[in-house]
């Protein structure tokens, strides 16, 4: 007998059905979107003698220098703890006597000697998986700038130049190493170590035998296949940063963890139950149902193909970087995207690695031609002279599309200091008198004398540098050799900007000028 339904049971199970129907549909879409990828990352193999515990052994032995005692006399105000950054400047050296030098060296012999082991030995960093795994390099950086660059300052001081040489391509070395195998703050780090190396190198130059010359051109053309390109740091940071995705993705509410840092204040790959709650409570309600409905294995894919569209700009020539990053259209999708807060760090390794290249090939070529002099008592008419005796090849201009260095066999001059001819004296202004002018875009003040001092009067000191090397710089266009000149000094009569005239430190992408060996560095 069939079972006959009431037109208001039959409205029920046709109501209950549709409910179920969508129930299991929804639970089907949020399974298929909490699915975890199902993807392997690649490791590098870790070498068996590893060189990362030779110096993880190093800082353990460094010895700082005593805080108080003694030790602090070095410096004019005692009431001040000597410290190491101080010892490292220039302009203490001779308030820190040669003599403490190598005291502050001898107590650190074994820590040194146990770090040049590790320069012997394969560098891999190891693989950021926890924090367990993390591995801090700010004492490495220690090590070179307030050690081995102590070191080369010792051995200039005492006038064994050829040996200041050696410590700082050690420090060099040391550069290349660090980064091997780790993300992208690992190989900021590696930058850092290279240019306190090259920062100990240029001062030394002009004592250098011709023989220790021709063996430095050696080993920096010897160590330069060896560094880790920005592409390879790239790549480990994607890996890395998938490491992180798959294991969040699997252990943890991994909604909170694609939310934009800054509106959360996430900046750690292992967060605590603390940190997720006050996470959780920062974040906006449709954002978090927004990251509730997103697919894991999108927001994988979705890092992996910005990090492959960075990695490939990165293989081409710097003329041919594109910089325009192809962010998320969509408002949450921008927010929870992992890869945009990190592209003005992209941009600034991406600068910092093309200025670390171009200030290795200048100075490796520099050397080259005081070779070159000394042997022929002039320096050559092009740079192809230089090869195959002294150069292996012309090194090519970072900044260029694979062309070499520019090079003019004329010399350039250049600003080198300037003072005041004498101390400009103040106006001494009268009854109605106004001093300078009006204000700009304001009509002069009526019944008013306005009295203009004095322009200035300079002396300029100027040097010259004998050749005329360079590289075209990051706008990549031939400026002709003109140097970069920062503009916050350009009319600064104090000593200090004698020396911060030409660094590179305001350096940008935009500067209209050339980098020029002798000058900018």
């Amino acid at each position: 007998m069939k079972t006959q339904f009431s037109r208001k049971e039959k409205r029920l199970l046709v109501f209950t059905t549709t409910l179920s129907l969508g129930f299991l549909a929804l639970n089907g879409i949020y399974q298929w979107n909490n699915r975890v990828p199902d993807v392997v990352i690649p490791e590098t193999p870790m070498p068996k003698d590893n060189a990362l515990h030779y110096y993880q052994r190093a800082v353990k032995l460094y010895v700082q220098p005593p805080a108080t005692g003694p030790a602090v006399d070095w410096h004019l105000d005692n009431s001040r703890p000597a410290r190491v950054t101080e010892m490292y400047s220039k302009e203490y050296d001779r308030f820190y006597p040669l003599a403490r030098k190598q005291a502050f060296l001898k107590r650190n012999a074994k820590a040194i000697a146990i770090w040049r082991e590790g320069l012997k030995r394969r560098y891999v960093q190891p693989p950021e998986r926890e924090a367990k795994t993390v591995v801090e390099l700010g004492p490495f950086r220690m090590l070179a700038r307030d050690l081995i660059a102590i070191e080369a300052r010792a051995k200039a001081q005492g006038g064994d130049w050829d040996g200041a040489a050696d410590s700082s391509l050690d420090i060099i070395h040391f550069g290349y190493e660090v980064p091997r195998g780790g993300p992208l703050r690992i190989g900021l780090v590696g930058i850092a170590i290279r240019k306190i190396g090259l920062h100990e190198m240029w001062p030394i130059l002009p004592y250098l035998s011709v023989a220790k010359k021709r063996e430095l051109i050696r080993k920096l053309e010897a160590l330069r296949p060896t560094r880790v390109t920005i592409v390879e740091t790239m790549e480990e940071e994607k890996r890395s940063m998938q490491r992180f995705i798959l294991k969040m993705t699997r252990e943890r509410d991994f909604r909170l963890l694609f939310v934009e840092p800054s509106c959360c204040g996430f900046d750690s790959p292992t967060p605590t139950k603390a940190e997720f709650e006050e996470m959780l409570n920062s974040v906006d309600k449709p954002l978090q149902v927004y990251a509730a409905w997103m697919n894991k294995a999108h927001i994988f894919g979705e890092y992996s193909r910005c990090m492959d569209w960075q990695i490939n700009q990165l293989k081409k020539p710097y003329p041919l970087y594109d910089k325009n990053w192809p962010f998320p259209t969509d408002e949450h999708a921008y927010k929870i995207d992992l890869v945009w807060f990190k592209y003005p760090q992209f941009m600034r390794t991406r600068m910092k690695d093309a200025l670390m290249e171009t200030e290795e090939a200048l100075l490796t070529t520099m050397l080259a031609l005081d070779v070159y002099r000394a042997e022929h008592g002039k320096y050559p008419q092009n740079l192809s002279e230089l090869v195959p005796k002294y150069l292996q090849r012309v090194p090519i201009d970072p900044y260029s599309n694979n062309q070499p260095l520019r090079y003019k066999p004329k010399s350039i001059r250049y600003l080198s200091s300037l003072r005041y001819k004498e101390e400009p004296k103040p106006v001494v202004i009268a009854p109605g008198q106004v001093p300078g002018g009006p204000p700009p875009g304001a009509p002069p003040e009526v019944g008013a004398e306005y009295i203009a001092p004095p322009p200035p009067e300079y002396v300029k000191t100027h040097r010259t540098v004998p050749y005329t090397l360079y590289s075209i710089g990051a706008d990549s266009r031939d400026d002709g050799g003109k140097p970069y000149q920062d503009e916050k000094y350009k009319n600064d009569t104090n000593a200090s900007a004698d020396r911060a005239r030409y660094k590179l430190r305001n350096y940008f992408d935009d500067e209209k000028c050339d980098i020029v060996a002798g000058i900018n560095w």
